[in-house]
């Protein structure tokens, strides 16, 4: 990409690099390294035209989730989140080809939360 004098690279991040939550120091911890990672590389590459961002989704139904949501208490959380609803996996097409598309040709270093909202209240 350096030598081409363009690209993008979109690291996978998620909201707990924005907020934090019990019981999950390891994996904040390591979602808030991926943030840094991306502002360091996008700082070293960005006069090689190379742009680097992350994507940063909140909750989606995963397989690793799904069966912690379907639960009475899983189901409480949900309605807890400012959405009240998990997010779709369509709805990361848009923020991700804006990532990567001439349509975010200014936007690099970015920290991009995909959440429909739960950053702005504690959960």
């Amino acid at each position: 990409m350096k030598q081409q004098r363009s690209g993008n690279i979109v690291n996978t991040g998620s909201i707990y690099s924005h907020v934090s939550g019990t019981h999950k120091a390891d994996y904040n911890v390591s979602k808030v390294a991926i943030d840094q990672l991306t502002k360091n590389m996008a700082l070293e590459l960005a006069r090689s035209g190379v742009r680097v961002n992350s994507l940063c989704p909140g909750y989606f139904e995963t397989e690793i989730k799904e069966k912690e949501f379907a639960t009475e208490q899983g189901r409480a959380y949900i309605q807890r989140l400012v959405p009240q609803r998990t997010g779709e996996y369509h709805e990361l097409t848009g923020p991700l080809l804006l990532l990567v598309s001439g349509a975010g040709s200014y936007v690099n270093g970015a920290s991009l939360a995909v959440d429909g909202g739960s950053v702005l209240s504690p959960v």
